[in-house]
């Protein structure tokens, strides 16, 4: 349900609640109310509704292949409504963010692989081990690595 048929809903349902307290009128004061309450359903189910069911935090534990679930999650999530109520936690977010770059930067690769030559592919892996080195030398914990 994308935003603005959230709202229409929440319209209808403060038209209905206020039309229930005080009977179905046309004036502006009824219609101010049925607005008003409108606002206040809307703001509730946003800060409470999607705190328990859309929030999914990762186990330290999880394989990668339940990572990608969640992640699929948040995909149909965006697909379906414009919008996904990420975990809150550092951890969690920093491991959704790893397997993200981790997935993008091997939609790179693949499209790399099928462009690369022999002296490309040597190029490349010479200035990744040039980049080791560099690291190490400015590293000295990572030299026995």
């Amino acid at each position: 349900m994308h935003w603005q048929d959230r709202r229409i809903l929440f319209t209808a349902l403060g038209f209905l609640a206020v039309s229930m307290k005080d009977g179905n009128s046309e004036s502006a004061d009824h219609a101010y109310r049925a607005r008003a309450f409108a606002g206040l359903l809307e703001d509730f189910c946003r800060d409470n509704a999607q705190a328990g069911a859309a929030a999914i935090d990762l186990d330290s534990t999880m394989s990668v292949e339940a990572i990608d679930q969640v992640i699929e999650h948040h995909v149909r999530e965006l697909r379906m409504t414009d919008e996904t109520r990420l975990p809150e936690d550092r951890d969690t977010l920093l491991r959704l963010y790893d397997r993200l770059q981790h997935r993008a930067i091997r939609r790179e690769q693949a499209e790399f692989y099928v462009q690369a030559h022999g002296e490309m592919l040597a190029e490349r892996v010479l200035s990744y081990l040039d980049a080791e080195i560099a690291e190490r030398d400015s590293n000295p914990l990572q030299a026995s690595a």
